[in-house]
């Protein structure tokens, strides 16, 4: 695939669908949703942030999530029901690696949806955008060890588990250090 042909991706925003959901572009609109699902702790302790003030970091969230994509390292897709057009969660890839054609999938679903097969129909969705269109080779998710439906999750969608980053960060609220599973997938595997 040609640098254009990915460039356009970038020039108008991918529109996916599956079968139940919508995933749209991440943008303010979309702030009080983001500011309910950043609120509540339970939701936000396997993302990877530290929520201390919900709405300073959803703003400065929605102004990273924009211009990730204006610099072509990161999509993110608000998950809206078909039926009921209700914000789900967010999807998406980040830390996109042109040269080497690899990149994260991370997503957050609103707790109350939790369970419910949102998560693995639209990181299908995602990865098969991500393979076919952007025809890249290797997509890896980052896990918090202690996120056991998550990893069953991931290794429900045949993602392969490549090591543990042993104590990787440290998280401030529970004052600990985080170890991450690495997860990854590669075309045709």
């Amino acid at each position: 695939m040609s640098i254009e042909d990915r460039n356009d991706y970038f020039k108008h925003f991918p529109f996916l669908k599956s079968e139940r959901f919508y995933l749209k572009e991440v943008n303010y609109s979309l702030k009080s949703e983001f500011i309910k699902m950043m609120s509540d702790n339970e939701n936000m302790k396997n993302s990877g942030m530290e929520v201390t003030n919900v709405k300073k970091q959803c703003d400065m969230y929605l102004k990273k999530v924009k211009n990730m994509y204006e610099n072509k390292t990161g999509i993110r897709w608000s998950i809206i029901d078909k039926k009921t057009e209700k914000f789900l969660g967010e999807i998406g890839i980040y830390n996109i690696d042109f040269n080497s054609n690899n990149a994260e999938i991370g997503c957050s679903i609103l707790k109350k949806y939790w369970r419910c097969g949102i998560a693995s129909e639209c990181i299908s969705t995602v990865e098969e955008f991500f393979f076919n269109n952007l025809k890249m080779h290797k997509i890896m998710a980052k896990i918090d060890i202690k996120n056991t439906p998550s990893i069953k999750l991931i290794e429900k969608l045949h993602f392969y588990r490549e090591g543990v980053l042993r104590e990787h960060y440290f998280n401030n609220i529970e004052k600990r250090y985080v170890s991450i599973a690495i997860y990854s997938k590669i075309i045709n595997n």
